[in-house]
């Protein structure tokens, strides 16, 4: 929970308090290797992302067509779809 609070971040906060009632034992470097791996997967998924849209782009497809595309094979929701297209396209 500590690292929650010093990073601000609420769902490490919420995580760690619900483990604490499970009664697992938190370990901070464990919290904090979890959280980079995070990290990682996230821009990982952002370049697959970012590398589809600027494809469709190439390809001429519309931002509509493009977001379309992005939500069903990223399975993103149109909010998500749209600030993506947006930065990228």
């Amino acid at each position: 929970m500590v690292i929650g609070s010093i990073t601000e971040t609420q769902k490490l906060i919420d995580d760690s308090l619900k483990l604490e009632q499970e009664g697992v034992e938190l370990n901070m470097c464990k919290i904090l290797e979890e959280l980079e791996e995070r990290g990682r997967e996230k821009g990982r998924i952002e370049g697959r992302v970012e590398g589809a849209i600027k494809i469709y782009k190439k390809m001429e497809a519309s931002r509509e067509d493009t977001i379309k595309n992005i939500m069903e094979n990223f399975s993103l929701d149109k909010e998500v779809a749209d600030k993506y297209v947006e930065e990228y396209y």
